[in-house]
Parts: structure tokens; sequence; C-alpha cells
């Protein structure tokens, strides 16, 4: 890019030179760097002029030139460099000639390399190191403008144009270029070398063998006072890489331009971490014990420990320091030359691993260890750095952050702290001082005492430290699996001298044969399962005392790798191989059971009893730790007679039963609630419901329908029994029925005129004493919003249904308390509902709302307005009352082994069953009074019913519904 520029400057060479183009050397691409850059090295002035000082290549032979730069502040990942280049070349002519001609604003582009190099500090003065990252650019660069001899003197070597902004007469035109490094990884140390290179006519990595603008390129100079950010370090002296007045090629330091450095601006970030990393698990089995040629280039203890094996790894993570201090390492190959090739680094590659590694401590306190050997290869010096002590959470590094050399080497003593970037700086100084480089030993942690590290970074691998182990569960999953529900058991493997019979008491396993025919005497079954074996939990065979022979093992299908293919068996036999007390017992010692593989050798568990491998399923899991079952089951056999009933197999915190089923199920059995009349009917599902009495009581008038189809619901909230009652009369079987209930509470659903005063003051006259609360409204309607708001303080569902009848309301009583809500009465045949209503509505708090009954009973026009008043609505209804009894308790209820059934011809003995069943929490049908129709009975089987409970007499429910007689032609 070109920055604002103004003239003024002293020409050092006549013309400009090109870039050295940098081959072959090239540095992997990071992840994107963190954010917040910041400026650390900065020699631009804030008022630029027109032109600098500046360097000619071609004039001074020059290949490469540059600058060693200390920088400010902390971030240390470089993303971006400008540098200032000074321009004297003319469109046409030459600058000191008077043929310079240049059209206003028109450029060159040219290819400039940038460089960064590590410093060597060994010696005397600072020599190029490591190629830390080079970066080229086309570089877009001005002609100076045609010289201005009415405004500047104009000399045989000197023909000046006239800056009109500063009032001054140039040579040349600076102007700044922008080299961005943040793809590049270029990490670098507190100082760095910064390099410029280009090719000219005769110098660089390819010169361009002509004459052309390329010669009077140059770069910019400035004075060592000019860093306003950061500091030149080398006051008299650059790097330059020259055959100017006699030197000799190479990129060393140079005297020949004293009190002169690179006008530029560098900004770095601080060193990014990679992510995703790539992850990696180190169980127990990873972590050896001790330090030898086998183990050093695995995870293992370092020498010395104070004793051996004084670490482990458990759920938690790397437990160190226990009893001792301990050291857990990964090294490196340093055995062979390719190893040592591999582990060879440079300064910037050690600083990059350093400020990307981290490690989690959750406890105690731990220190990052990295060893390294450097100097003389034939006899290096070894240290280790390492970190200050870390406590508990998440720690990364820097290279201001304070470290420490547990050898001592240089000026350096043992254990002596610097900061890291000052200890990176002295190792790679001693290596080279020394002859030789520096190669990585390895890394990890160290503890004097207990601590626990679940996971470390380094190279942008995360390693994480856990050992999976085998918990306690409880059971709460159980399948039964019988001769009519296999499910996914296989029984293939049983041959034909082996039987599995499902019975009443579980699954008969049994072998036979005369010796000599054996070969086919196995009877065995398997189900398939995928789980960790960490997760098979509290593992259970129960097997029916009264066994003969040998008994059938417990086997599972175990995949040591985890990759999905099952590798062997493990065969499981407590009673003849061992749990911890070697039993005899019926199901054995499964807590502490053996067992071996078949078809396998060993999975790391030593061998026994003539096994290739035997030993407790936690020791598998030690040697195996990505282990998983892929199926259990049984086997008795092969070639051995016994008998045994199998009752239940427990692995992966799941119970399998086996058991036995008739193929045709019984129809459901029939019984009846019935009474004289309407009340003696309430009085007897109060009975049934209630035999130990209620809190609680709701009285509704038996003569009309509508307060008490309200009142089903609110009861089963209370968990209170429905009794009826005339308007102006208590009859003496209700009366006695409270009495034996002996409720604290009673209450009245609906106004004096469908309950009396007279009988309000017979309840209260009640020799109990109860409390008597009345919940009326004007209407019907009102009623029902009334008793909704006083036994409802939150709903889950909101029923409406018309209460111009009573089927619909009769079973959606039930269903709206299954589901936790109330039922409304609403003038069905009416386009909309009432502003009461959708108050009452908006007052419940739920939005889903569920319409009893089809478009003739509940209107379409209220289902519409609804859905416009923002409430999901849905419509459960059929083609008569039965069918809309079937729909409602086929949206609410799942299974239930229990129902019950009323009459849709009449609603006296059906009101208090309403409130029995919502308090049951099982659904209520309507049928036909003289048989049940067809599918009313479908949707009751296929609930899984056993018991459908008649409500009231031959009268409303007739013997041919209590036998089960379906309609004929009808539903």
């Amino acid at each position: 890019m070109i920055r604002s520029s103004s003239p003024g400057a002293r020409l050092l060479g006549s013309t400009a030179a090109l870039a050295l183009a940098v081959t072959g050397l090239t540095i992997a691409a990071a992840s994107p760097a963190a954010a917040a850059p910041a400026v650390v090295y900065d020699s631009i002035p804030e008022a630029q002029p027109a032109s600098y000082p500046s360097l000619g290549y071609q004039a001074q032979a020059t290949w490469e030139f540059g600058d060693y730069v200390l920088l400010d502040g902390g971030n240390r990942a470089v993303s971006d460099v400008t540098i200032s280049l000074t321009s004297w070349a003319c469109e046409t002519g030459q600058w000191n000639l008077g043929d310079c001609e240049t059209t206003p604003g028109s450029t060159f582009s040219h290819p400039v390399t940038m460089n960064l190099y590590e410093a060597d500090n060994s010696g005397a003065e600072p020599v190029v190191g490591d190629l830390i990252a080079s970066v080229t650019n086309d570089v877009v660069a001005p002609y100076r403008p045609t010289p201005s001899p009415e405004d500047c003197a104009q000399s045989a070597g000197s023909k000046p144009w006239w800056d009109e902004d500063l009032q001054t007469c140039q040579n040349g035109i600076a102007f700044d270029v922008s080299f961005d490094f943040s793809g590049e990884d270029a990490v670098v140390g507190n100082g760095v070398i910064v390099t410029v290179a280009y090719n000219t006519q005769s110098y660089g990595a390819d010169p361009e063998g002509v004459n052309g603008p390329w010669n009077a390129l140059n770069v910019s100079l400035a004075t060592p006072s000019a860093p306003t950010v950061g500091t030149d370090e080398s006051t008299t002296e650059t790097i330059r890489d020259t055959t100017y007045q006699g030197d000799t090629r190479g990129l060393k330091s140079s005297t020949r331009l004293p009190n002169y450095g690179l006008v530029m601006e560098i900004t770095a970030d601080s060193v990014p971490a990679v992510d995703p990393l790539t992850e990696v698990t180190v169980y127990e089995r990873d972590v050896k014990a001790n330090e030898t040629a086998q183990t050093y280039t695995e995870w293992h203890e370092g020498n010395p420990n104070g004793t051996l094996d004084n670490s482990v790894v458990l759920a938690d993570g790397l437990h160190l320091g226990l009893g001792d201090p301990s050291t857990v390492i990964k090294g490196t190959d340093l055995a062979t030359p390719e190893g040592v090739t591999a582990n060879t680094l440079t300064r910037s590659q050690l600083r990059t691993l350093l400020e990307r590694a981290s490690v989690e401590v959750a406890s105690g306190s731990v220190t990052y260890q990295v060893p390294i050997f450097f100097g003389d290869p034939s006899d290096p010096t070894f240290t280790t750095l390492r970190s200050t002590s870390l406590t508990a959470g998440s720690h990364s590094f820097s290279q201001a952050d304070t470290w420490a050399t547990t050898r001592a080497f240089g000026d350096y003593g043992v254990q002596e702290t610097a900061p890291l970037g000052e200890l990176i700086d002295a190792v790679f100084d001693f290596a080279a001082a020394d002859g030789g480089g520096v190669a990585l030993a390895g890394y990890g942690v160290q503890a004097d005492s207990a601590a626990v590290v679940p996971s470390l970074v380094w190279d942008d691998t995360r390693y994480t430290f856990t050992q999976p182990v085998i918990e306690a569960c409880v059971t709460t999953t159980s399948t039964e699996v019988t001769n009519l529900a296999l499910g996914d058991w296989d029984f293939s493997q049983t041959r034909t001298q082996g039987i599995n019979e499902f019975t009443e008491n579980g699954l008969r396993v049994e072998t036979f044969g005369e010796a000599g025919t054996l070969g086919q005497a196995k009877a065995a079954g398997y189900a398939p399962i995928d789980i960790a074996l960490s997760e098979v939990g509290d593992i259970a065979f129960d097997i029916a005392d009264g066994y003969t022979g040998v008994r059938p093992s417990l086997q599972l299908g175990f995949d040591a790798d985890g990759d999905g293919t099952q590798d062997a068996l493990l065969v499981g036999e407590p009673w003849a191989y061992g749990g911890g007390d070697w039993s005899t017992t019926v199901n054995g010692d499964w807590a502490d059971a053996r067992f071996w593989v078949t078809g396998g050798t060993g999975f790391g568990v030593p061998a026994g009893g003539g096994y290739p491998s035997l030993g407790t399923l936690d020791e598998y899991l030690l040697a195996n730790p990505e282990a998983r079952i892929l199926e259990y089951g049984y086997s008795l056999g092969s070639g051995v007679i016994g008998e045994a009933t199998i009752e239940s197999i427990t692995v992966g915190c799941a119970e399998t039963t086996f058991g036995f089923e008739l193929e045709t199920l019984a129809p459901p059995v029939t019984e009846r609630l019935a009474g004289d009349d309407r009340y003696e009917t309430a009085v007897a599902i109060s009975q049934a419901g209630f035999e130990s009495g209620a809190d609680t009581v709701y009285i509704a008038n038996g003569v009309g329908y509508a307060d008490a189809l309200s009142a089903a619901p609110a009861a089963a909230q209370d968990d209170a029994p429905l009794l009826l009652t005339p308007a102006n009369t208590l009859p003496s079987v209700v009366r006695a029925e409270l009495n034996r209930l002996s409720p604290s509470t009673i209450v009245i659903v609906g106004g004096t005129a469908a309950v009396s005063n007279s009988v309000q003051n017979a309840l209260e006259g009640l020799s109990f004493t109860p409390s008597v609360e009345r919940v009326a409204g004007a209407d019907r309607y009102a009623t029902s919003r009334a008793i909704a708001d006083y036994a409802f303080d939150t709903v889950a569902a909101i029923y409406i249904a018309s209460g111009l009848n009573f089927p619909d309301a009769l079973t959606a009583g039930p269903a709206a308390a299954e589901l936790g809500g109330p039922i409304i009465l609403v003038r069905g045949t009416s386009s909309s509902l009432d502003a009461a209503t959708l108050q009452a509505l908006d007052g419940l708090g739920d939005n889903e709302v569920t319409i009893a009954g089809g478009t003739a009973v509940v209107s379409a026009g209220i289902q519409s307005q609804l859905v416009a008043e923002s409430y999901l609505v849905k419509r459960n209804a059929g083609a008569d009352r039965y069918a809309t009894s079937i729909a409602i308790n086929e949206d609410a209820f799942d299974a239930e082994t229990v129902v019950y059934l009323a009459t849709g011809e009449n609603f006296a003995d059906a009101l208090a069953g309403s409130a029995l069943a919502a308090g049951q929490g099982v659904p209520l049908y309507v049928s036909r009074t003289a048989c049940i129709p067809e599918n009313v009975y479908e949707s009751i089987v296929a609930l899984g019913t056993e018991t459908i409970v008649l409500l009231g007499g031959p009268a409303a429910l007739s013997t041919d519904v209590a036998d089960l007689e379906l309609c004929a032609g009808v539903n």
C-alpha cells in the first residue's frame, strides 16, 4: 500500500535494489490469530517526510538488508509488518539526467520479500538464526515525479522535484508496504531480525539481468532514535548480504550503515491456541510405571522418582505424587537418526510449542515439564525447562512467564528462574556456541505431593487422562421376554440336543444325550446390546433353585477395542471359576465374578484356569478401556448335561425376565356399581372409591347434569367423591354416606336453585361439623367457570364441552383430569364464546384447548375464535357420541387396566362415576344401553383393559352389556 509521503532524503545509492527471493522455505499455516493485535515496534514517524535516506540495492551490491529490533509488550505472533520504501525511478529517463519524465500517479509493480529470522546472540554480535517466516508481495511502487527546474536547482547529479505540500525539493518519493504474516505462524521472541530482499539488474536471488525501475527502488532508513515503540538494538550495525566495497557474501552483521535502521511498524497478536485440538485419551494402561528404553516414547513415570509407580490414571484424571514426588512425561524418539531429526527444534518452533501448551489442574500443585538436550551432539547438555507451581485451574504460558532450568548451563544455575523467552534464547545461544542444536526430549507434568491433572496440551494435541470404571447403578428398566414376545433374542445357536422352553417360572434350558453323542448338546440364547464395558453396572444372572447337572453360563459379547467387531465372549460361571470367595451358591458372586475369554488370546488379562485369560470385569476394563459389550445371553454346553430355569439376566442396568404367555388373552371382566336410584348409585360409587373416607366431598344436583359434569375433574383434583342430591331435600342414603366419609369440607356445586339453602343447612348440621362451601355462578356456564377457578391453581390442559347435553362432557371429565385441567361448559351452538368465558380461559394460563365433540355441539365459529385468540386448539370428535367418547379417550390415555362404562342415553348413574374415573386417572366410555358398540369395545381392549366397571343397574346398562355383547350392525 502507499502511505501519504513527503520528500526530503539523501540518496545513499544511485539506484534501488530488488529483494532476494527466498525459495524452498515455508512455514505451516496456523489457525487465525487471536483478537486484540498490538503494535510491538514502530519507527514510522507520525508526520512522515516525502522521502527518507535510503539504501539502493543495485547501487550498493545488496541481496538482502534488515535490522535486529527488540519488541515491546507481550504479543509475539507477528500479524503484520509495514516498512517504508523510497522510489527514485522515472517513468521514462533517469532521475539524475535531464530526461526524467513521469505521468502523475503512474506506478510499476515488483515482487518484494520480507523475512523474519531468529537472532543468535551467542557471540559478540547478533547472528542470523533460523528463518521464522517469509512473505512476498507484488509491490505497487510510485514513479518519482518529473523534475521541477523552476522551483528546484538542478545539477549534474541531482534533478529534484517540488513537493507542493511541504514546499521542499525531493529526489525520491517514499511509500509504505504492508506484509501480512497472520497466516504464517510467525511466533518470535523479544528480539527479531527483519530483512527485505528483492531482485535488481545484477543482484538478488534471481537477478533481472536488465535495467528497469527496480534499479531505483530503495529501502527507506530510520535513525536509531526513531522507534516510538520497541528498541533498535543494533545502533551501530545492520544485517546485510552484500559485496559492496569488498564485503563477502552472507547475511550477517554490518557496520557500513551506522546509525540507521528500517522504517518499520510491527503488529502482533497473542499466540493463538489451535481449536479444535487433536484429542487423545490416555488411560491407566498407557502410563508405564518406570522409564526404560522401551517405555520412554510412551507416557511413563520419569526418573528419578522416590519409588516406582507413584501415579495412577483414574476417572477424574492423572493422579501424581502418590507417596513420593513423581514426574509423568511422554518422551520423544532421540534414539534414532530419524527421531533426532524430527525432534530437533528451531527457536521459533519451541516458542510456539510452549505458548500453545496448557495444563488443567484439578487439585494440588504441579509444574509443566519440558526436557531438552542441546549443544555438542557428541556430548549434549540436558535440562528440563519447568514452569512455576500451578494450582487448581487452567494454565497457559507466555514468554514473559517465570520458568526455571533444572540443570545448570551457561550463566544459569540449578533451578534458576528467568522469563521463559530469556531461557529459550539462552538455550539456543548456548547450543549454537557449543556447536549443536536443541532437541525435544518430551513433555509432561511433575508434582511433589498429591495432585490431579485431568488434561494437558502439547503440539496442538490435548491429552485427556481418564480411566472408565464400572459404576454401580439402580436397575430401572425391566423387559419380559416370552414365547409370544421374543424381541431381539436369537436362539439359533441351540443344537439338536438342547432345549429352550418358556415357562411361567422363567426360561428352562436343558441339554441331553448319552456319552459319545454329546456333540449336539447345547442350549443358548443371545440378545444384541451396544454399551461400553464400563456401563454393564451390577450384573445379575438369576437361576431358580432345583437345577441339575451343569448350570448355564452368562456370556457377554466382547469388543475389546470398541471398533464394533466382536472379538470374543466373556463367559461367567462364578460358582465354578470363582468370585471373591469361589462361591458355590446357586447364582454365584457376580460382584467379583471371574470371566475368561474364549476364542481370544489374553486381551491384557493373565491366563488362568486353563484359559487364555481369567479375571474380573474390572481387570478387563483396565486393560481394554475402550471395550464394548455387543451382546449378552447364556449358554449351556457344549457337550455337557444340565437343566436349569433362568429367571432373569441383568446387564447394563436393565433387567430381562422370562415368562410364558397364552396365545389368546381372556376378555376383560365386568363389574357393576349400582343402587336403586341415581342417589344410591352415587353412594355405591363413593363407597367403591373411598373405602377409608375422604377429606373433601362434592355435592351437586342429581336431577340436572350440568353442575355435576363440571365438578368431575375438580373432585379429582381434590381426591374427593361426588354425591348427588335433589334440590330441596338431602336423601338419607346420602346423609349416611357423608357420615361414613366424615369429610372436613363439603363443596356444593351450583346455586340455591340447584342445591337449596335447606340442603346446605342440613349439611352444616351434620354431627362431624364440616365446613360447607358453595361454588356457583349465574348459570351452568358461570358455575363451570367458577368451579375451574376454585379447584385449579395451575392447569396443564383445558377442555371445553357443550353445556346443552351431557355425553361429551361426561367422557371429557376424566380425560381433563388425567391431563391436569378443568372442563369448561359453553353454549356450543353459538358462533362464538362470550367475554366471560374468554376471560376465564385466559385466567387459567394455558394456551392448549381441547374441544369435546363435533361442530354440531361446539360450533366451528368457536374453534376459529379460539385460534384467532392464539390458542392451540384440537377437536376430539366422532360421528356420534360413542365415537366421540373413543376419540377423547384415545387422545388422553395410552394403556389402562380398568375403564368405566356408562350409558350414553341418560346421565343419572354416570355423573358420580365420571368423578371417580377422573380421580383414579382412568377413562370413562359411553355405551348404548342394550349393547356395546363394536368400536367402543375395540378401543377399550386396545388399551389393555382387564376390568370394565359398569355404572348403574341393568336399566342403565343391560345384562347384555355386562356380558360384553356387541351391537349387531351398528357401532
